[in-house]
């Protein structure tokens, strides 16, 4: 679902702008983040048929990560409280689909390289944050705005046929 990309993207640019202390991280944060969950939590509704176990686990660890990541970027009480759950419901997700996903599937997967170049910025950028070097801004700002640009776009691309 579109919509549920845009709430991401939005919640990594309010990621990014929390990170660099910019203006408008709480509204892009908050805004982003309801979205995204809404928009999982409605798809999953509104799906015909018996849901299985592994969607609604899915949903809920998603919605659960999203709301551990609010309360600890607003530095609300009881953060630690929803990353427990998030943790909880991760381990029973993986638990529930341990057999359903066949690790050559998983092994084949590809990345585009958007993707792979801002996962690795953002790992670097981090890194630098940590440590008080300079060049963390840049890499954070070009690796988030690549994952953000990556979540816009993957829902447009058309699957790849196998034969």
């Amino acid at each position: 679902m579109y919509i549920r990309s845009i709430g991401i993207a939005a919640l990594i640019f309010g990621t990014l702008f929390k990170v660099l202390h910019w203006p408008g991280a709480n509204f892009l944060i908050l805004s982003g983040g309801v979205v995204a969950a809404l928009a999982a939590i409605v798809v999953l509704i509104a799906k015909p048929g018996p849901k299985p176990a592994g969607s609604a686990l899915r949903t809920l660890t998603g919605a659960l990560l999203i709301t551990f990541l609010m309360f600890k970027l607003f530095h609300l009480p009881f953060a630690d409280a929803w990353a427990l759950a998030a943790v909880v419901s991760t381990a029973g997700l993986l638990f529930v689909e341990r057999d359903s996903v066949p690790i050559q599937r998983v092994l084949s997967l590809r990345f585009s390289a958007l993707l792979l170049t801002g996962i690795a910025l953002v790992v670097g950028g981090s890194i630098f944050k940590v440590m008080h070097w300079p060049g963390a801004n840049i890499q954070l700002l070009l690796g988030m705005s690549g994952c953000a640009v990556w979540f816009l776009l993957a829902p447009l691309r058309t699957p790849v046929k196998t034969a």
